[in-house]
């Protein structure tokens, strides 16, 4: 999963705010377990010249973005934006996929 353009986060530790923008770049519209997440971001960020962390635990960024797109996503579903019932049980769903894994 090799970036064409110069990374933009090149030389930079991982945050959640970086861990957030290559988890909607990677995966999104995708279902996939959260290691999987952990794992191809951290990769992602390192093979194209980002830097690890500042500490020990490189998990925790990639986490906390989880976290912060799982509330966006609950916030977008309990809007009312005129779907219909069916279209929102399988947002649900699908969510709860995501979060289970």
């Amino acid at each position: 999963m090799q970036e064409s353009e110069e990374y933009k986060f090149k030389g930079i530790p991982i945050t959640a705010l970086i861990a957030e923008n290559i988890i909607l770049r990677l995966f999104e519209g995708k279902i996939v377990e959260r290691k999987t997440i952990v794992e191809n971001v951290l990769d992602f960020h390192l093979s194209n010249g980002g830097l690890k962390p500042n500490g020990v635990n490189y998990i925790g960024p990639i986490k906390k973005a989880l976290r912060k797109l799982q509330k966006v996503l609950q916030q977008i579903l309990q809007q009312d934006i005129g779907k219909s019932e069916q279209v929102k049980n399988l947002l649900l769903t699908q969510r709860k996929r995501m979060i289970t894994c």
